[in-house]
């Protein structure tokens, strides 16, 4: 990103303004992203090598950085995703961040002994500002961010709670111009819009895209989130993604095969 969020759209409106007041040099066209940073929890651990592998084939390169039991609301005595994201940042100047978050955000936040239930008003208030300085610091050297809501779970603790967070991922990038929301949901969610073990692949035959803790992805469901992915970046900066990559090695990755955090891809 640094300098390559702006839209095709706008370079034109610019050009145009630029005519209409009798002169200026017309706007340069947006350059190509070339570095990517995948973060955020376990279940974008699955999802990591197929957004890579996505982006890799439109001449991205891709550094993955997932981390397992992630959240924002964690202790930073487990991950301080403060100080280790701004690294990340500084170290590998990425244009663009695809971020996630999910289950570890899900129990109430407590903050200074008090405790905020999941939903509530004061919880959004608080969750948002955490989303907040993780946008910041993700579009600190100037990448455009990409928020990958998180998929249906099978069973949610409290009930609604995913809801809650998706919905805070939502409102926090509304209000950042250098962030967007890819919907990770939608990619993995069955017809009636709720969890599915199962999904029609391009034939129409039934295909296993989560592990069997209800949780986390088998290959297929990790090639719908990078396709959401690539799809949303491709629209954005002109990305030629190729389709070739679906079918790439990385879904013989060990994580797939032999599972993680007692999830594995049965049948």
């Amino acid at each position: 990103m640094g300098g390559r969020r702006t839209a095709v759209a706008v370079v034109v409106l610019l050009a145009a303004a630029g005519a209409a007041c009798g002169g200026g040099e017309p706007s340069e066209a947006p350059a190509a992203p070339e570095r990517a940073l995948v973060v955020g929890d376990s279940v974008m651990f699955d999802a990591a090598p197929a957004i890579a592998a996505a982006l890799e084939s439109g001449g991205l390169a891709v550094v993955q950085w997932p981390v397992l039991g992630f959240g924002l609301t964690r202790p930073a005595a487990y991950y301080d995703w403060r100080s280790e994201w701004r690294s990340l940042v500084d170290d590998h100047r990425p244009d663009l961040v695809v971020a996630m978050v999910g289950g570890w955000d899900f129990p109430d936040l407590v903050e200074r002994g008090r405790r905020f239930p999941t939903g509530t008003d004061g919880w959004a208030e608080r969750y948002g500002q955490l989303l907040d300085v993780a946008t910041e610091i993700l579009t600190s050297q100037g990448a455009q961010l990409y928020w990958v809501t998180s998929p249906p779970y099978r069973t949610v603790e409290p009930p609604g709670a995913l809801g809650a967070v998706n919905a805070a991922v939502v409102a926090s990038a509304e209000r950042h111009p250098s962030a967007r929301v890819v919907d990770g949901y939608g990619a993995l969610a069955g017809a009636d819009g709720a969890y599915t073990d199962l999904l029609p692949d391009d034939r129409g035959l039934l295909e296993r895209v989560r592990k069997d803790d209800g949780v986390h992805l088998c290959s297929p469901g990790a090639a719908r989130v990078g396709a959401v992915v690539a799809e949303a970046v491709a629209g954005d900066h002109g990305l030629m993604v190729d389709p070739g990559w679906r079918d790439g090695p990385w879904r013989d990755d060990p994580r797939y095969v032999e599972g993680i955090e007692g999830g594995r891809c049965l049948g």
